[in-house]
């Protein structure tokens, strides 16, 4: 990566001052939110407003004002601007000749609307790259680094430090992925996320450069509904993703939708099977939904690489299995039959009604709560099972202890739902020593029970617990899909190498 783009997405993600231009004194307006955001997450450099109307010194909601940005005593490094459309260029000018390197234009009204804006939003380029600053947005979101804990974002989420990079185009996917990837904490957290709305000027593959280098971000999530330059993207994806995989989810693929991606943020729409094509060759895993992207985030910011692509499945009850079963093999992933010597060893620990094949179904029927962590690492030993799946994560506390029961009875229920909690969590333990030691990816999957319980005591070992079987399914996908491009990858290089050293002889 060039040293100026670093600098240039440094003043981004790395401030050591900020102006919000265009703030308001009302308690309901954007900027209010924004400033709310950014004093929530920790930030700890200077914060300043300008407000044209508001005397300089004077404070709105305790942040000092500036009529001007270049009243500022000291240097500004971004700008976030939420001023009316007809006035941002007149802002961002100001801005350049004050010497702030950076903006994040929350303001909308450029070229998603048309031919009209594009032509504004031309110029706000023009004027900005004339000044030496570079622009996010218009009509976005803001961003997010844990390394600067800031959060300056007009949504009220803040999203939890972790070490996941977020390129979005709109807004709103943005916002989900934070919120769905709640439901995997603590394991699932962002290092740095942003939002480019209209892409005028910074554009993707320059996030995707930024964050390639970034050694705090391990896997990078992007959604977007259009690319300008497809090509610069997938070049410097094939750069990347031999050192740490790219999830992309594109949206706008329908007619209808295409026509609502340009509405939204001016997107492009290409043709699907271009991209396809171009970004699987590069070895980016595309999936085709939020959940997705988010499930096969949590894979693989927790999991091992698995060898093969044959799964285990360990279920508290036959259905789930079924239902996983079918989602393998229709990704191409493989449930392979069971030794012999294996059955015979689940016979001495399980009820005679087990399913006697994989899926492994222990029923409910077993009496020592040590046998599921031990039927784990049966199936984990044997050569021929790549990945584990776990079905039933919450289901033993799934003891309903309602208000309508007698007070004896209330407290045998709240006992056994305690009792079973402490349970799960100790074969949470378990399955992460068996990760450790034979280095498989291992997850699971919830029948019932509530996330804040067994399941967050499961993730806290490390193991992602998914919300059904086909969900689960397809994250083991995108694990063994990626081993695929890496070892792939390695060998071409080997080959590559071969032939430059014969060359040499």
């Amino acid at each position: 990566m060039e040293s100026s783009l670093k600098e240039e997405l440094d003043a981004f993600f790395k401030p050591e001052s900020i102006v919000l231009v265009g703030f308001s004194r009302s308690v309901g307006a954007i900027s209010t939110n924004v400033l709310i955001n950014i004093k929530s997450s920790g930030y700890e450099g200077d914060v300043f407003v300008c407000n044209r109307n508001v005397a300089a010194g004077e404070r709105i909601f305790g942040v000092e004002n500036y009529p001007k940005v270049g009243l500022i005593p000291k240097k500004v490094d971004l700008a976030i601007l939420t001023v009316p459309p007809h006035v941002l260029i007149e802002a961002i000018e100001e801005c350049a000749a004050a010497g702030v390197r950076a903006a994040i234009c929350i303001t909308s009204g450029f070229g998603e609307t048309g031919d009209e804006g594009r032509k504004r939003q031309e110029e706000l380029v023009r004027v900005a790259r004339r000044g030496g600053l570079r622009i996010i947005g218009p009509n976005c979101n803001g961003l997010f680094s844990a390394e600067a804990k800031l959060a300056a974002m007009l949504a009220p989420v803040r999203p939890t430090p972790g070490s996941v990079g977020v390129v979005t185009q709109g807004g709103t996917p943005g916002v989900m992925m934070v919120n769905l990837s709640k439901k995997y904490a603590p394991i699932v957290g962002f290092s740095k996320c942003v939002n480019l709305g209209d892409t005028a000027d910074v554009q993707p593959h320059e996030i995707l450069e930024y964050y390639g280098e970034d050694p705090s971000i391990k896997v990078i999530a992007c959604y977007f509904e259009g690319l300008r330059d497809g090509r610069k993207f997938v070049e410097i994806a094939a750069r990347i993703t031999p050192k740490k995989p790219i999830i992309f989810y594109k949206a706008g693929t329908s007619e209808a939708g295409k026509q609502a991606a340009s509405s939204h943020v001016g997107a492009l729409a290409g043709d699907e099977r271009v991209y396809e094509a171009a970004l699987k060759q590069a070895g980016v895993l595309q999936v085709s939904n939020i959940n997705d992207l988010v499930d096969a985030t949590a894979a693989l910011v927790t999991q091992p690489l698995p060898k093969g692509r044959n799964v285990g499945i360990l279920t508290f009850g036959g259905g789930g299995g079924v239902m996983a079963t079918d989602e393998l093999e229709r990704l191409g992933l493989k449930v392979p039959q069971i030794s012999k010597e294996l059955v015979e060893t689940f016979n001495e620990m399980l009820p005679p009604y087990w399913s006697h094949r994989n899926p492994v179904d222990m029923t409910d029927g077993f009496a020592d709560l040590r046998v599921p962590p031990k039927c784990a690492e049966l199936l984990l030993k044997e050569d021929y099972i790549d990945m584990l799946l776990v079905i039933g994560v919450g289901v033993l506390e799934g003891v309903d202890v309602g208000e309508n029961l007698p007070p004896e009875l209330k407290k045998v229920g709240e006992k056994l739902k305690a009792l079973t909690i402490g349970f799960e969590s100790h074969v949470g333990k378990a399955l992460l020593g068996l990760r450790e030691r034979y280095k498989k990816p291992i997850i699971g999957c919830m029948i019932c029970g509530e996330r804040d319980g067994s399941i967050k005591a499961f993730q806290k070992s490390g193991v992602p617990v998914y919300d059904s079987p086909d969900r689960a399914a397809r994250a083991l996908w995108a694990l063994w899909t990626y081993k695929q491009f890496v070892d792939r990858h390695k060998n071409q290089s080997g080959t590559r190498n071969l032939r430059t050293t014969s060359h040499g002889k």
